[in-house]
């Protein structure tokens, strides 16, 4: 069902209906009680520090060297971020959390072509996403600080991400033009 379908059949609901209807939504699935928990009380603190846990811990699957960890999983816990409706900073503090993470580990496991990729993505995501909110200096120089600590990441893989970086500015100014 679509958002527009959705909306129309929820009009014709009372106010007791749609709440028997959150109610169940509630009990039945864990995501919904998450969401609903945070929609009443909402601590954006403690809602990144658990998204940046999950995040180092999906980064924390490994076996004979090899990093295991799934991007799909790292940007599935970034756009948990955006949907719970947390503020632009906090998503970008998630999003920049995670490419720390994944460049300071980089130099001590094997990571498959796959996470390299999703990583250069992840990183125009974030200048993209900062450019949007205004934020994208402020961007750009955590992401050169981060690239300049040369103790984190293999040469190889902070000439990739610099390039990505690069590549999104460029996409933001003919963006803006």
């Amino acid at each position: 069902m679509s958002k527009i379908g959705l909306r129309k059949e929820l009009a014709g609901f009372d106010a007791d209906q749609l709440r028997q209807i959150i109610l169940k939504a509630y009990d039945s699935s864990a995501e919904a009680k998450a969401y609903f928990e945070f929609f009443l009380n909402p601590d954006v603190e403690a809602f990144v520090e658990e998204r940046n846990d999950a995040i180092n811990k999906e980064l924390r699957r490994g076996k004979y060297g090899r990093c295991k960890a799934r991007i799909s999983e790292i940007r599935r816990q970034i756009k948990m971020a955006v949907n719970y409706g947390l503020p632009p900073e906090a998503v970008a503090k998630v999003m920049l959390n995670a490419i720390t993470l994944l460049y300071s580990l980089e130099q001590y496991l094997r990571f498959p072509d796959t996470l390299i990729n999703g990583t250069q993505k992840l990183v125009g995501d974030y200048i993209v996403y900062c450019n949007r909110y205004e934020m994208a200096a402020q961007a750009m120089c955590d992401i050169n600080a981060l690239l300049d600590r040369e103790e984190l990441g293999s040469r190889y893989f902070r000439k990739l991400l610099r390039q990505a970086a690069v590549n999104a500015v460029e996409q933001c100014s003919r963006l803006q033009a």
